[in-house]
């Protein structure tokens, strides 16, 4: 089977039962947590879901100087050292893009002057977003070394490469900043590029599908030796489900299309459409009604598969 590895922010539970190691990876360097500095925290020795830790190893704070450049490094480091009678998955999850969005190892890429903390406020929200694409276009170019150097790695091997994120950012387009807070495109509307398949996937489409579709895709056979012919087919009638902030108590749940979104507020106790602007939209009562019911079933068929899985990784 598959060498497993992961490197950066695991962000999946710190319980010893969610470890990567005890999930399928074979190495992992990272964070449980999901963020913390991103330079050596050397008066105060970080919590656990803060700490970097290499197969369970500690890295000790003094060995490094900045997160991502290790994280970079560890990745290339194991791509070498990697079993080549196997093949590989590898993981890098790199997290630069969170509050406040600068530090001083960011170079500046987009001609930008960046906002220091005590400047991120709504009356700088352009300047906030200039900072934050700064941000963003820095993880790029790690993204981009990582990708060279892995490519200079497995020389002529076909690969996959899926590129994407865990959320996206209000940065007071709507009065907040930060993440989790709403249910709505900025925060949960991410990139998704995939390299290297054939075939076809549906749009919209949520993360949670990608290890099913790309499992599927390695089975049938459909890895291109270049970058590929993968087409996103759009499913006018296709709706993901959404929940803030967990299942069993949430605040809002949501369904999600590309002709927008319909909402339960728990805390109004009432439904709500939203257009693809995510504007309030009128529908009609039997439109509103056949939404809810479909919205409640699908809350209801996430906890209980939510709670089934709770039974083995509490």
């Amino acid at each position: 089977g598959y060498e497993c590895v992961a490197v950066g922010k695991w962000h999946l539970g710190s319980a010893e039962e969610n470890h990567p190691l005890e999930v399928g990876f074979d190495h992992f360097t990272g964070l449980l947590g999901g963020s913390r500095s991103y330079f050596p925290q050397t008066e105060k020795a970080p919590g656990s879901g803060k700490r970097i830790e290499r197969d369970r190893e500690v890295i000790p704070e003094s060995e490094f100087n900045y997160v991502t450049d290790l994280f970079t490094d560890e990745a290339c480091r194991l791509i070498v050292e990697r079993d080549e009678e196997r093949p590989l998955f590898l993981y890098v999850n790199f997290h630069d893009t969170h509050y406040p969005y600068h530090h001083a190892e960011l170079e500046d890429r987009l001609g930008v002057e960046a906002l220091p903390r005590d400047q991120i406020t709504p009356a700088n929200a352009e300047a906030v977003r200039a900072t934050y694409a700064n941000a963003a276009a820095n993880v790029d170019a790690a993204v981009a070394e990582l990708v060279a150097d892995f490519r200079g790695a497995i020389g002529d091997e076909d690969h996959v490469i899926v590129v994407t994120a865990d959320h996206g950012e209000s940065l007071f387009e709507n009065g907040s900043l930060g993440h989790g807070l709403r249910l709505a495109d900025l925060e949960s509307r991410v990139p998704l590029i995939v390299w290297g398949l054939d075939g076809e996937w549906p749009q919209p489409i949520g993360l949670s599908e990608i290890r099913g579709r790309l499992g599927a895709a390695l089975q049938r056979g459909e890895v291109a030796s270049g970058p590929g012919s993968l087409r996103f087919r759009t499913d006018p009638e296709r709706r993901l489900f959404q929940y803030l902030p967990n299942l069993r108590t949430p605040s809002r749940i949501a369904l999600r299309g590309v002709d927008g979104s319909f909402h339960y507020d728990f805390g109004r106790a009432r439904f709500e459409a939203r257009g693809p602007d995510d504007q309030p939209l009128d529908l009609a009562p039997e439109r509103k009604a056949e939404l809810a019911a479909e919205l409640i079933a699908r809350w209801e068929a996430a906890a209980r598969q939510h709670a089934a899985v709770q039974k083995y990784f509490p």
